[in-house]
């Protein structure tokens, strides 16, 4: 029991205890934020837990120091209780900076404050034994992951029928809604095809599509309450795949009438374990479809590869329509221009040849746009119509967009993280380059979610690296060790860099007039922190 012998040792220790108040504030939005980047998932959030990992390291070893030199001192060790608010303090300023400096910052939304208030209630009952021993403010100060997780678990009945209501909601609006459903999915390039088939239909007729990446119900939920519209003609819905049957329950809640399947490849590898689980996956789309008597289905070639898609093409001949540059294909692609100012392709279609050009660097913008011009010639567009949608579109923020910034170029792909854009972005720097005549720099911390294919794809990527870029700036290359061991095997210039701000303050004293900067890939905090809290 703490012995309160003097009215300033009472005192010091209130004022410890509100600098610990103070200090858990900050942590528990500290520990909230990496929790709802893990979709409020616990057993994700676990395993991001150990890996930072967050455990408290500095407030508890100061608090050692502290019960040391108060145990010795007696009395005469008030100070050290001073000693440590002040530090607490500058500790919970210190991790309030870091927040707000976090590339994806908490969004207070209504569950998320749900959450903190019953999490912050959980702590301050787990805070009683602290007035039996300083020392349990050692455990106490590990327990914030715990007591958001046991939140999120003591509130889920009640989200559950939070959710459910919205999604009522959305069900209902979605029921009276006229227009035709297209819906996305594939291992990679479906937010960007979904962007390019977006914005042509806003030139074209009228359209509505979700911001960013939302591909999930709940966040499909959200925009179909409030921004679908029943005078949109069309409405585009990226649909995500977090494992088998997570496709068809989107399916059942946004039932499509036209789909496009992507590619199917390595990224989320580590969800499904091998590729055939992932084309099943994807095919859950592809066969919903096909369950609208006029249903129609855009794969791209490449999925012919796969016994489920080629069912998928004698279930419905006329209706599954394999788009890209394979022999046979529905539609074909038949040549492909990249410039340093987009992409032209050709395509063959009921035997005519017809050019399209859309302001998109990077070869495999044409595997996207294929697709998309395949599905709007079916839907009645001309062919002159969609060239002129195409041409009008701006280039998407973040995926492999241009910037011509003061003293050198910037390619900013930070919102991919795949092998196959990936190599595309690196062709993409190499040619720009040449003709500005600056260095080839990349900046990257690799690629997420390739499960046992992670040390392979980096090496294949580290061999691209060496042949397109002079310096590499390695983003926590600890992680991409494959990849930094081929580059600097075939004679990359790697630097290793502990973040992205580093990465940045070294662009800003380093760059050079004509250098061409590639950003490729952005990991999240929760990927690329790596720090004791």
């Amino acid at each position: 029991m703490i012995s309160f012998s003097s009215p300033w040792v009472l005192i010091s220790t209130l004022v410890m205890f509100a600098a610990l108040a103070a200090l858990m504030q900050v942590r528990l939005a500290t520990v909230l934020g990496f929790y709802q980047q893990e979709e409020y998932d616990s057993k994700r959030f676990w395993r991001a837990w150990l890996r930072l990992p967050l455990i408290d390291f500095r407030a508890s070893l100061a608090l050692v120091l502290t019960v040391i030199v108060h145990a010795y001192l007696g009395g005469k060790g008030i100070w050290a209780l001073w000693l440590y608010s002040a530090f607490l303090i500058w500790l919970r300023a210190r991790e309030a900076k870091i927040n707000a400096a976090a590339k994806k910052k908490l969004n207070m939304t209504e569950r998320a404050m749900r959450l903190y208030q019953l999490a912050a209630i959980f702590m301050l009952i787990a805070a009683l034994p602290v007035l039996l021993s300083l020392s349990y403010i050692w455990v106490w100060l590990q327990l914030t992951p715990l007591a958001v997780m046991a939140a999120n678990a003591a509130l889920q009945p009640l989200q559950r029928r939070v959710n459910q209501r919205y999604m009522d909601e959305a069900r209902a609006r979605l029921a009276d809604y006229p227009g035709k459903i297209i819906a996305i999915t594939g291992s990679f390039g479906k937010t960007t095809t979904k962007h390019i088939l977006g914005h042509a239909l806003e030139n074209l007729d009228s359209v509505f599509f979700s911001p960013g990446s939302i591909n999930t119900v709940l966040g499909h939920t959200r925009h179909i309450r409030e921004r679908l519209k029943p005078q949109d003609a069309y409405f585009i819905a990226e649909m995500g795949a977090y494992g088998p049957g997570s496709i068809q329950r989107l399916c059942d809640f946004i039932p499509p009438q036209m789909g496009i399947i992507t590619s199917v490849g390595a990224a989320h590898y580590e969800r499904f374990k091998s590729l055939e689980t992932v084309a099943k996956a994807k095919a859950e789309l592809g066969f919903s479809v096909l369950e609208h008597p006029d249903g129609q289905v855009y794969l791209h070639d490449s999925l012919q590869d796969y016994d489920v898609y080629q069912d998928m093409k004698r279930q419905a001949p006329e209706r599954v329509h394999y788009c890209g540059p394979r022999e046979g294909s529905d539609v074909r692609l038949t040549s492909v221009e990249t410039t340093l100012d987009g992409t032209q392709i050709t395509i063959e279609r009921h035997g005519a040849s017809e050019t399209y050009a859309v302001a998109l660097l990077g070869e495999h913008n044409a595997d996207n746009l294929v697709l998309v011009v395949a599905l709007l010639r079916d839907q009645g567009f001309a062919p002159e119509l969609i060239d002129l949608a195409l041409r009008a579109m701006p280039q998407i923020a973040h995926r492999l967009e241009r910037r011509d910034l003061p003293g050198y170029t910037l390619l900013d792909d930070a919102y991919n993280s795949n092998p196959t854009g990936f190599s595309s972005a690196l062709r993409a720097l190499d040619a720009l380059a040449k003709r500005t005549g600056g260095r080839r720099i990349l900046v990257t911390p690799g690629m997420a979610e390739l499960g046992a294919q992670h040390d392979e794809q980096h090496a294949k990527i580290g061999a691209l690296v060496s042949k397109c870029a002079d310096i590499t700036l390695a983003v926590r290359p600890d992680r991409i060790q494959s990849l930094v061991d081929a580059a600097t095997d075939q004679g990359c210039e790697v630097l290793p860099m502990a973040s992205f701000a580093e990465a940045r303050a070294w662009i800003e004293s380093q760059a050079q007039p004509q250098d061409v900067i590639l950003i490729e890939n952005d990991l999240p905090d929760l990927l690329e922190s790596r720090r004791f809290l």
